[in-house]
């Protein structure tokens, strides 16, 4: 419609160019066009930065979505795994599966990374505020410190009661080899018979 009327005004100032409200038409044809262009041009630049925080937003769901899916299932890994068994091949195989939890939050420490990067990213793309994107942060982090937290402490206790339980498999070793010690000593004595009791 304003280019039709551009046109509409264009044609008349150019058709009475002797008449002298045709002046007065040109300059608001001229002025108009400009205003026109401002405003196409503001426009498209929205519309280019709303195309690009709509890709941000996207990969940062995508990067939220996966890590707050990940975090659920490390959080129930850990709570099916509080309970500290007392056997060596017990404890040996949770002492594994914690150091394989240890090592997946390494690994993932690269997606979290990316997702801060993405939040960032979408949030300096954005004209609104990003209170959202800002509070699901808030709420990764904390779940991350508190799996990282939970995680390690587990493998203090199990640390702990690994070295335990080794001690004890020692001194039980050694204990035993004790006992058959003394009954060698005591088979060798009965052995002897009636001469183990001689006093001479």
């Amino acid at each position: 419609e304003v280019r039709l009327l551009l046109e509409r005004g264009q044609r008349f100032a150019d058709q009475s160019a002797a008449d002298p409200g045709a002046a007065d038409v040109a300059t608001a044809v001229a002025s108009t066009k400009t205003a026109w262009r401002g405003v196409r041009d503001n426009a498209a630049e929205k519309a280019a930065r709303l195309r690009e925080a709509g890709r941000r937003s996207e990969v940062f769901k995508a990067d939220a979505d996966t890590i707050v899916a990940w975090l659920g299932v490390a959080e129930e890994k850990v709570a099916a795994a509080t309970a500290v068994a007392a056997s060596r091949g017990a404890v040996s195989r949770q002492l594994a599966d914690v150091q394989v939890l240890q090592n997946d939050v390494q690994r993932k420490a690269r997606d979290l990374d990316a997702l801060r990067a993405a939040a960032k990213a979408l949030t300096g793309s954005c004209d609104v505020d990003g209170d959202t994107v800002d509070l699901k942060m808030k709420e990764v982090d904390a779940r991350w410190s508190r799996l990282v937290d939970d995680i390690n402490l587990h493998a203090a206790t199990l640390d702990g009661t690994h070295q335990n339980v080794e001690d004890f498999y020692e001194s039980a070793a050694d204990v035993v080899a004790a006992i058959q010690r003394l009954e060698e000593r005591l088979a060798s004595h009965r052995a002897l018979g009636p001469a183990a009791n001689d006093k001479r």
